[in-house]
């Protein structure tokens, strides 16, 4: 029974702790690589360019990225809670940048993404989403 209590007093801790939240951080990157890796491979089939390089190229970058946030975590929890905000920053940052990428397999293979555009461009400038007009084109 003292060993339910001091597992039950463990888990607790764990949840209140930032290590806790970056796992689950972490989580989310992986979650978020698979779904740019699964609308990259369907993008290739669709456009029927499919290509081992590029592939790979892909899985190494996401390994290197995922293996970079991972260390940089460890250092941030030695460092502080500074550090620790950094990271969460930095990990929000490379969600935006999956989620762009993720859109841009999605564009390629034919859905339509201009909601999703328009919110970008909407954040990227001063908080208005620009009209376009046929005169600007010319």
């Amino acid at each position: 029974m003292i060993t339910n209590l001091h597992y039950i007093e463990f888990l607790q801790t764990l949840i209140r702790s930032d290590d806790s939240k970056m796992v689950i951080f972490l989580i989310g990157t992986i979650i978020a690589i698979v779904i740019d890796m699964i609308t990259g491979w369907t993008k290739s089939i669709v456009t029927k360019t499919p290509s081992s390089d590029i592939g790979t190229r892909g899985l190494l970058k996401h390994l290197s990225l995922f293996s970079l946030l991972l260390v940089l975590g460890l250092f941030a929890i030695f460092i502080g809670n500074f550090a620790i905000l950094a990271w969460y920053a930095l990990v929000v940052y490379y969600w935006l940048l999956q989620f762009q990428s993720v859109l841009e397999n999605l564009e390629a293979m034919g859905v339509d993404v201009k909601g999703f555009n328009t919110f970008i461009r909407a954040v990227h400038s001063d908080g208005e989403p620009k009209q376009e007009n046929d005169l600007e084109k010319k």
